[in-house]
């Protein structure tokens, strides 16, 4: 007599406890990459902004600042734009609304929550302590390990990202 093409119920209940123990394996890395996928997107996000404020100062020959959004880096009204000037109130150039969610963005900035670029490129107002570099510090929710990003802003103007631990 012929087989049916099914499965039997030991078959199934094999199949199904293997694939629970390779979930079960697998759900706390894959948690891991969304927070550095959250943390790196959003950090590559604000360094776009930086070097789109830099180099339309150096284009137009005047300071152009990149400020929050609603006075806060992160949040429900996070995000940035640039600006013509150094006080954030000039022509918006353009506006970047932070992405993804769930990650937050912190400034240790000393001169009025904004970055400003001169005519030549370089940055023109402080960072943190007087003459340090501007850090910002992109942080993903429930971070843990070396998953969040510190984002550096030199006085000539550079800017680069780091991987650090998560507070």
């Amino acid at each position: 007599m012929p087989r049916n093409g099914g499965f039997t119920l030991i078959e199934l209940m094999i199949t199904i406890t293997v694939m629970a123990i390779l979930i079960g394996v697998a759900v706390p890395g894959f948690q891991g990459l969304v927070q550095n996928h959250r943390a790196s997107t959003t950090a590559n996000q604000l360094i776009t902004g930086l070097l789109f404020a830099r180099s339309e100062a150096v284009k137009r020959g005047e300071a152009v600042s990149l400020c929050p959004i609603d006075s806060s880096w992160s949040g429900e009204g996070g995000g940035w734009q640039a600006h013509v000037g150094v006080d954030c109130s000039g022509e918006v150039l353009r506006v970047w609304e932070r992405l993804p969610a769930n990650t937050a963005v912190t400034a240790n900035i000393a001169s009025g929550n904004r970055v400003t670029f001169g005519s030549l490129g370089d940055r023109v107002s402080d960072g943190s302590g007087g003459a340090g570099s501007h850090l910002f510090r992109v942080e993903p929710q429930s971070c843990s390990g070396d998953r969040a990003r510190a984002v550096f802003v030199g006085r000539g103007g550079a800017a680069s990202v780091i991987r650090v631990s998560c507070d």
